[in-house]
């Protein structure tokens, strides 16, 4: 499921296959300044989390795995992940 926060939101119903979500809408995200976009990776139990976008890319991406993620859209609530 890719969730897009920022100025503007797109919330995708859950798949198993994030293959999608890692290209064609990266992309698409990217290019229109999402300024976050996160996948939830239910394959490997794990949040995918991007930032900074520039052109059809994001400049900051790191994954989350039993931790704690906050998006930058609502910094007062706090995710805790898996």
């Amino acid at each position: 499921m890719g969730i897009a926060a920022g100025c503007a939101s797109a919330h995708q119903g859950v798949r198993h296959d994030t293959a999608d979500d890692r290209n064609r809408k990266l992309k698409l995200y990217a290019r229109d300044g999402i300024c976050e976009y996160w996948i939830v990776n239910l394959t490997d139990a794990q949040l995918e989390v991007y930032r900074d976008p520039s052109g059809e890319r994001y400049n900051t991406a790191f994954t989350v795995k039993n931790e704690t993620q906050t998006a930058m859209a609502f910094p007062e609530d706090a995710i805790d992940w898996m």
